[in-house]
């Protein structure tokens, strides 16, 4: 369990015999041979700390959606985003509005947009997750949320974009970031990418999504996130065995750049339409 932003996932292994989960020998990212998940050490809202609790539980309930419409390739996720019981939101500010509302019933949060990392004259380092800074996420736009207790009905926010799930520090090596922010004030975990998912000629994002989203609506209520993100691993690394072009690399890389913060045992039980 981890809360750096090293890429763990990706780390080798050598496995000197056959294992479950892989027929040869040789060497493995530790990624695709178990599942991972990250959380932070002192994590809390004021003098109330979030803890990690690992024990099996399900969310149950609908997505709630925020999808940038500059994106290209927005029909893939929305394709997918239909089948559920999906309320898309106009703007990122209904978003957050909808996401803290106390009649929300929503068990996933999820957000297509653009991310980069750009200078903040205050905290050096922001996170903004759009090409347009007024549009764009970043933490302090989650910074005034109302708090939900952990033991109430927290959501899992998906953030789509590049570098979402970036952890930075400020000079007295105090944690900041759309994790830090989202996981104190509202969220239950949180799946972001530690990097670029993709660039202008080969944009991966909507596919891996719309992996991750077609994997919940076919087993999210009996698979775990985290062995989600597992099996999809695996599935890359397969298939860059079988072929190692320049796409199956670049898949590979993709895929490994999702990580996940939260309850490894958790199940996410959506509602379809």
């Amino acid at each position: 369990m981890t809360d750096s932003n090293i890429s763990w996932e990706l780390m080798h292994v050598y496995l000197d015999d056959q294992s479950d989960s892989m027929n040869e020998s040789g060497e493995y990212p530790i990624g695709a041979l178990a599942s991972i998940v990250r959380w932070m050490p002192e994590l809390r809202f004021y003098d109330i700390d979030i803890e990690l609790n690992i024990k099996h539980e399900k969310l149950n309930g609908k997505i709630l959606a925020y999808l940038d419409k500059n994106l290209k390739h927005l029909e893939k996720e929305e394709q997918i985003l239909k089948k559920f019981n999906t309320k898309f939101c106009n703007s990122h500010l209904n978003f957050g509005d909808e996401l803290i509302c106390k009649e929300h019933n929503n068990a996933l949060g999820y957000i297509a947009s653009h991310g980069i990392i750009v200078k903040d004259p205050l905290q050096k380092e922001m996170l903004v997750s759009s090409l347009e800074m007024n549009e764009g996420f970043s933490y302090r736009h989650w910074e005034n949320l109302d708090f939900i207790p952990m033991e109430k009905n927290r959501p899992i926010i998906f953030a789509n974009t590049c570098f979402s799930a970036w952890i930075f520090r400020d000079k007295m090596k105090k944690r900041y970031g759309l994790p830090v922010t989202l996981l104190s004030r509202i969220a239950k975990g949180f799946l972001g990418t530690l990097g670029p998912v993709g660039d202008a000629k080969d944009f991966a994002a909507p596919d891996i999504g719309k992996w991750i989203l077609d994997e919940l609506y076919q087993n999210g209520c009996k698979e775990p996130l985290s062995n989600i993100l597992l099996k999809l691993r695996r599935k890359v690394l397969k298939e860059l065995k079988s072929n190692k072009n320049p796409n199956n690399w670049k898949l590979f890389l993709y895929m490994f750049e999702y990580v996940y913060y939260g309850n490894p045992l958790l199940l996410i039980n959506l509602k379809n339409k």
